[in-house]
């Protein structure tokens, strides 16, 4: 079975999460990243306020060969009551018809339920299969002690299997 954590982190503590997951399932990682536009990346308050508006920003899809893949383990930061914008345009890129995905969010205070909840109906309305889902809040946790919450959680996911 091929399997791949495939993420958006900002600040680097989404990335230590898909470290332990794919630590732990001994798989690979492919990380979500953002085309420059004049230059220069976009901001995540640019990125939020594009979202509203129904624009998502444009990342390097051709690179991020999911296709491929049978099990995605799904995962990025909240930003504003929802998973980054990053994400979204990850799951606009790739056809999820017959996947199995886990989703992990990473949130400094609030609003992972709503975010997970969303982030599920839209990946189940693509034809994937969600078999398990984490929020991590990582306020005042360093990137080692989230790579092992993450790992811990991955022990979960094989079990399910």
């Amino acid at each position: 079975m091929k399997t791949v954590v495939a993420y958006y982190s900002h600040g680097g503590k989404t990335k230590a999460v898909a470290q332990g997951v794919a630590l732990e399932l001994q798989c690979g990682t492919e990380e979500i990243r953002l085309k420059k536009i004049h230059g220069k990346k976009p901001g995540a308050v640019d990125m939020m306020q594009k979202r509203k508006k129904g624009q998502l920003p444009a990342i390097y899809h051709e690179s991020l060969n999911l296709n491929k893949q049978r099990t995605i383990i799904l995962g990025g930061p909240i930003w504003g009551g929802t998973v980054a914008a990053p994400v979204f345009s990850l799951i606009n890129h790739t056809d999820w018809k017959n996947k199995t995905v886990a989703i992990f969010v990473t949130a400094a205070l609030f609003g992972t339920s709503k975010a997970l909840a969303k982030l599920k109906k839209e990946l189940e309305s693509r034809g994937a299969t969600i078999t398990g889902q984490k929020a991590f809040f990582s306020s005042f946790r360093n990137p080692k002690t989230l790579k092992t919450a993450g790992a811990r959680w991955a022990k979960t996911l094989k079990n399910t299997k």
